[in-house]
């Protein structure tokens, strides 16, 4: 009996590449349907100057484009990232203190944290298709949240076989929407999410079998699908 197989819609590092070879009992494919691209510091800084005193991440992407000029921001009075991943790549020891995330790494637990917290002119660093829930949330609880822009996302047009495949696997938002750029799967197709906007957006995009991992980490989202189609 051959082993059950899923497609990977997002870029995987090596780290991923290699935890897949090394852990996984199912089949797979990778293929990027988005890539990412970090914006200049000055289409971004002075925005990021002002009325930033607490920073919020929830991608990695954008840890790697604020924290190669950072000597040039204000230090914050805190950091709340989406999960200890996103919190681990900030490799910055002066700033080891001021960083939160919360128990359940997902961006509803993360904007919990922050609710219950006394932060206040909040700056969330983000992709230019990243959605702005967490903002939207945030002010209407009144707090002055902002986003600001620092990576821009491509996607790949490429057509696949969707029906070879016992999964789609999607780590974001913008691959839902890449993906179906240029594919119709069937709506009865399982479908493996990171974190509860991409759910939604699959959700959205017409996927019935939607199901979403507990924490937002890698390695969560390999044993939901190994749980689901082994």
């Amino acid at each position: 009996m051959s082993h059950p197989r899923v497609l990977f819609c997002n870029p995987l590092s090596e780290t991923y590449q290699n935890y897949l070879l090394n852990t996984a009992s199912f089949n797979y494919d990778i293929i990027g349907f988005i890539s990412f691209k970090e914006l200049y510091i000055n289409e971004w800084l002075s925005e990021a100057s002002h009325n930033a005193e607490h920073w919020v991440f929830t991608s990695k992407n954008a840890v790697k484009a604020v924290f190669k000029h950072n000597n040039r921001l204000n230090i914050p009075k805190s950091i709340f990232c989406i999960g200890p991943k996103t919190a681990f790549s900030i490799n910055e020891q002066k700033l080891s203190p001021l960083i939160r995330f919360p128990n359940k790494y997902n961006s509803k637990a993360l904007i919990e944290l922050i609710l219950n917290s006394n932060a206040n002119l909040i700056t969330h660093f983000k992709g230019d298709l990243s959605p702005d829930y967490l903002v939207q949330i945030l002010n209407k609880n009144g707090r002055h949240a902002k986003s600001v822009v620092v990576y821009r996302t491509k996607k790949r047009k490429e057509k696949v076989s969707p029906d070879l495949y016992d999964g789609l696997v999607f780590m974001s938002p913008s691959a839902v929407h890449a993906f179906l750029e240029s594919n119709n799967p069937s709506s009865e197709a399982p479908v493996f999410c990171i974190g509860h906007y991409t759910g939604m957006a699959a959700t959205n995009s017409g996927f019935n079998k939607v199901i979403v991992t507990n924490k937002a980490t890698f390695e969560h989202l390999v044993k939901t699908i190994e749980d689901y189609i082994i």
